[in-house]
């Protein structure tokens, strides 16, 4: 069975990084996240993050905007 966490957060500059929310998906058992972005946080660098997040980590995806 596969595990997907639909809504999930990361931030360079609020919350935790990607990597850290990797940490915890292999941890608990999660196989998939869709990240959704922090309300308020729609700026190009952050929008530019969330991408970067998808296309990096094979498990990331899809994303969410506000």
């Amino acid at each position: 069975m596969i595990i997907v966490d639909t809504h999930a957060h990361a931030s360079p500059y609020w919350l935790e990084p990607v990597e850290v929310l990797l940490f915890q998906m292999n941890s608990n058992g999660v196989d998939k996240t869709t990240l959704v972005a922090i309300n308020g946080q729609t700026d190009d660098k952050y929008n530019r993050y969330l991408i970067e997040c998808a296309v990096g980590f094979p498990g990331v995806s899809p994303l969410s905007f506000w």
